[in-house]
């Protein structure tokens, strides 16, 4: 197979400064810094408006797209060239930093589409676990939450510094 890329076309720096650091299966690939330029904190003042293009040979990656500075930036979208996209049936969303780690975890196949327009039985997901790591070592609460009528649905404590969580 042929040389594949990886295109994230970074817009806007809020206030401050943001550094966009991308790693490929947990190896630091790339650490470029975003200063703000513009000083508007706009989030699609397009202040780079540039295409940050990632390489990749034949084989398979994981890609971690992070921000290791206090601000935020944006980016307009990502495309994969010459790339095979294995579909999992869960999404992972997710903002963390050091003390705490926000998921939005959810099947890929109940959308509006699927249970509005198909009305189609979609298959409850079981024995999914997905692991944090990097979080300092405490105490913490979590908690599941119940999407759809914003109820708490379970909570536990945790005093691993990795904490894996398990939905059954």
């Amino acid at each position: 197979m042929d040389k594949g890329k990886m295109i994230l076309h970074a817009n806007s720096v809020g206030k401050g400064s943001a550094q966009l650091v991308i790693y490929v299966n947990n190896s630091k690939h790339l650490d470029m810094p975003l200063p703000d330029k513009d000083s508007k904190g706009d989030e699609v003042a397009n202040e780079y408006n540039i295409d940050v293009v990632l390489e990749l040979g034949p084989g398979s990656y994981e890609i971690k797209i992070d921000n290791d500075e206090v601000n935020w930036f944006t980016w307009d979208y990502i495309v994969f060239e010459n790339a095979v996209y294995a579909k999992a049936k869960v999404q992972v969303i997710g903002l963390s930093n050091k003390t705490f780690a926000m998921l939005w975890i959810r099947n890929r196949d109940y959308n509006w589409w699927n249970i509005v327009v198909a009305d189609r039985d979609v298959e409850t997901l079981k024995n999914v676990t997905i692991e944090l790591i990097g979080l300092e070592e405490g105490k913490y609460v979590v908690e599941f939450w119940n999407t759809t009528t914003g109820e708490i649905v379970q909570m536990q404590k945790s005093l691993l510094q990795t904490i894996k969580l398990r939905y059954v």
